[in-house]
């Protein structure tokens, strides 16, 4: 489980998280400083965990995008970008496990070691592979 504490400030977009220390004008805090985790330090506060701070302030955490895009999103986006062949050879060529996942994946995530191996070996680069995946996800049938 990760950890959560550390400083949080309500602001316009949600609440500001900061795990380790704050620097602002006239004040600077530290995890480790008892002190820096007693009141309220320009809108900085400490807690405990991310839930405490979203129960003080009465409001409902957001709920993360989803990364992962579904096989036929990943094929249509690498279709419109005129990569679909080069992958579909190299999955061919590759192992059985790579043959299994690619033609049976339910959805697919941008860290996958899979897909990152494929991204290599077509020549694309971790940015690229990301706009891929911003551009499949707008793909809706």
């Amino acid at each position: 489980m990760d950890d959560t504490s550390g400083f949080y400030k309500l602001a316009e977009g949600g609440l500001l998280f900061a795990g380790n220390f704050v620097h602002a004008p006239g004040f600077s805090l530290f995890r480790y400083d008892p002190d820096s985790k007693l009141g309220d330090h320009g809108g900085w506060q400490w807690f405990d965990s991310d839930a405490l701070a979203y129960a003080h302030h009465s409001i409902t955490p957001a709920t993360p995008a989803s990364t992962s895009i579904s096989p036929l999103q990943a094929r249509l986006a690498l279709l419109a970008a005129g990569l679909l062949d080069q992958v579909e050879d190299i999955v061919a060529s590759g192992d059985r496990s790579t043959q299994i996942a690619w033609n049976n994946a339910t959805e697919f995530f941008p860290d996958s070691p899979l897909l990152l191996g494929m991204a290599q070996a077509i020549g694309l680069s971790q940015l690229e592979l990301e706009d891929l995946f911003t551009y499949a996800r707008t793909i809706r049938v």
